[in-house]
């Protein structure tokens, strides 16, 4: 594993709406530093959430409805590849790498810096708060980027809460038989949520042809598999 925590420089360009956010940040660290210009992007509901695994995987925020997801708003990232090669990805630079960096997680690369675009969002000292589920995010391109399943309606998650251990079997079984009834009604899955990393869960999450899109791009950026300890996208044969 590779410890990023040291890389948590995050830069504000209010001008043009841009924020530079180190590979080791958290969203507290991103929230400081954007709020204070009265901007902010989709970022995680926990303030200690990492910035890296949130992006690379989707990102579903309070700020999703109005503008996607975290990587919806992602402009660039520069990564060491499995090759030891460091590199930008763009939309205009390296764009195959750069759709597959947006959902696909880790398995592309270490990624030691984003670039952000920000919104103007003032700062909220109280009031109500609906998330809308769909807005932004169901607008873009649903082939834009490896995030799959732009067009469902809800994102659904049974959480059981116990502090009791002799409650283990009851809770756990409780929020299994909630995610088998739901299933016939589902489509994929979200990986940031994900628990098992079984071959058809990550498949599942992403549908056969993101999926085949992703291992091929996971044969030409790292071949030998290093990034796997992950929900991990095996290399196209």
């Amino acid at each position: 594993m590779i410890d990023l925590r040291l890389l948590r420089e995050v830069t504000v360009d209010a001008d043009a709406q841009r924020v530079l956010v180190g590979g080791g940040a958290c969203w507290n660290d991103v929230d400081a530093a954007t709020q204070a210009a009265e901007l902010a992007l989709p970022g995680g509901t926990y303030g200690d959430t990492g910035v890296g695994g949130l992006t690379l995987t989707g990102g579903i925020g309070h700020l999703t409805g109005a503008y996607g997801l975290t990587l919806d708003n992602l402009v660039s990232a520069r990564l060491v590849t499995a090759a030891g090669e460091v590199i930008w990805a763009a939309a205009d630079r390296e764009p195959e790498l750069f759709w597959a960096l947006r959902g696909g997680g880790g398995n592309f690369g270490v990624v030691t810096e984003f670039e952000f675009a920000l919104h103007p969002v003032l700062v909220m000292t109280g009031g109500m708060l609906f998330e809308p589920l769909h807005g932004a995010a169901a607008r873009a391109d649903a082939t834009g980027t490896a995030f799959a399943f732009r067009h469902a309606r809800f994102n659904v998650s049974p959480m059981a809460i116990w502090a009791d251990p002799t409650l283990d079997e009851a809770q756990v079984t409780w929020a299994q038989t909630v995610r088998d009834r739901l299933r016939p009604l589902s489509t994929g899955g979200y990986l940031n949520y994900a628990t098992d990393d079984t071959a058809g869960t990550v498949e599942d999450a992403y549908g056969a042809q993101t999926f085949a899109r992703l291992q091929a791009a996971k044969r030409t950026w790292d071949p030998g598999n290093l990034f796997r300890h992950n929900h991990n996208i095996p290399p196209a044969p």
